[in-house]
């Protein structure tokens, strides 16, 4: 049977969240999406069908943003303002603590604050600075997955909210 959730204060039919995970890695990235019907990952793909991105952004003279392989040709004709290998950047000694990490989270948090009230977040049990940066922010420890990585290497699963877990609704699948 199907759940659907109605607002009693206005009678509106509520409409459910979209799970939306983002690896942004230091060579590539990727989205993934929860399918609304099948409830399992999705990852979304570019036009050219690649999961993939390039992790490579380009910003104009004008403010426009150029990512992913079509950003890849500005390395060369316009390498001032194409930004490659963020995370590399964020990590080396002479550039951390500039305030790259924290722009980058929050304008991700920007973005998803706008279509959803919660933001999770994993990091490494290991990984003692982000998870000070992640806590500075504002995110709190809300669940732990054991050994996720592989044996002996936890995450923490972290989250920065403008609502409640209301509509977060478990399923057992029974």
């Amino acid at each position: 049977m199907a759940k659907i959730g109605i607002n009693i204060a206005t009678g509106s039919l509520q409409q459910p969240e979209m799970i939306v995970g983002i690896d942004l890695g230091t060579t590539n990235s990727l989205v993934a999406i929860i399918h609304p019907e099948s409830k399992k990952p999705v990852a979304l793909k570019e036009h050219n069908s690649s999961s993939l991105v390039p992790s490579i952004v380009h910003f104009d003279a004008f403010g426009n943003v150029t990512v992913g392989e079509a950003a890849k040709t500005f390395l060369e004709s316009d390498p001032a303002n194409t930004i490659f290998s963020a995370k590399r950047l964020m990590v080396d000694a002479d550039v951390r603590g500039q305030g790259i990490g924290t722009t980058l989270v929050q304008f991700a948090e920007n973005r998803i604050l706008k279509i959803s009230p919660n933001v999770f977040i994993c990091v490494s049990s290991f990984n003692q600075k982000a998870q000070q940066l992640y806590f500075k922010l504002g995110y709190e420890q809300v669940g732990l997955l054991k050994n996720f990585i592989a044996d002996g290497f936890d995450e923490l699963l972290l989250r920065k909210t403008t609502g409640t877990l209301n509509g977060f609704i478990h399923s057992t699948g029974s």
